[in-house]
């Protein structure tokens, strides 16, 4: 992403952060690298700045989300839960993925694969 000449109906070229035209789209690239250098490093700053965003997780709340559920996994909790039907499931969660979460109950040790759309909360079960 960077800032480009624009071509008038003329064919010449103009400078889109000020009245520089000339004819040759060239020479207007070349006058924004030189005359516009803040205004290029300021876009290439926003740019790292938008490659950082993505890389970072998804921020739920004043968590993050793939932290929440690993840290559980990883000391095998045991939790409850409640899903947006009523239902409740309790037991310690096995695996998880960006849609499901894979939790194996209590009581016969069975794998219960839910779907994270439905889950109303999880919370630690007593």
């Amino acid at each position: 992403m960077k800032i480009r000449p624009v071509q008038e109906a003329g064919g010449a070229w103009k400078c889109p952060l000020c009245s520089f035209r000339a004819m040759s789209k060239k020479v207007v690239e070349q006058h924004i690298a030189d005359e516009h250098k803040e205004s290029v490093k300021k876009l290439k700053e926003l740019k790292e700045k938008k490659k950082e965003a993505k890389k970072k997780k998804k921020k739920v709340g004043n968590f993050v989300e793939g932290d929440f559920l690993s840290r559980i996994c990883s000391t095998h909790s045991k939790v409850k839960v409640k899903m947006l039907t009523g239902e409740e499931f309790i037991g310690t969660i096995e695996d998880y993925t960006i849609f499901m979460l894979t939790l194996k109950r209590n009581g016969d040790g069975k794998p219960v694969y839910i779907y994270k759309q439905g889950i109303a909360y999880i919370e630690p079960a007593d």
